[in-house]
């Protein structure tokens, strides 16, 4: 029975050890979502941007058809 006593606690202070080597550094996490919310909107504005390009491509496109139709 001793012998068990003594393996758990071996064991134990291996798991401490690697806990410690595991450890993420710390990060501040209120810095972190405000960094995150702004990338996000910066996305949303690069996805805006696209897609008025896009649509100002197609109105193009589509006075041409009309010119040639007219």
């Amino acid at each position: 029975m001793n012998a068990e006593v003594n393996t758990s606690v071996d064991v134990s202070g291996k798991n401490d050890s690697r806990k410690e080597e595991n450890k993420l550094p710390d990060v501040d996490l209120e810095k972190y979502k405000d960094e995150l919310l702004s990338y996000q909107e910066l996305q949303r504005k690069n996805m805006m941007l696209k897609l008025q390009s896009e649509n100002q491509k197609l109105e193009s496109e589509i006075k041409k058809v009309d010119h040639y139709l007219i």
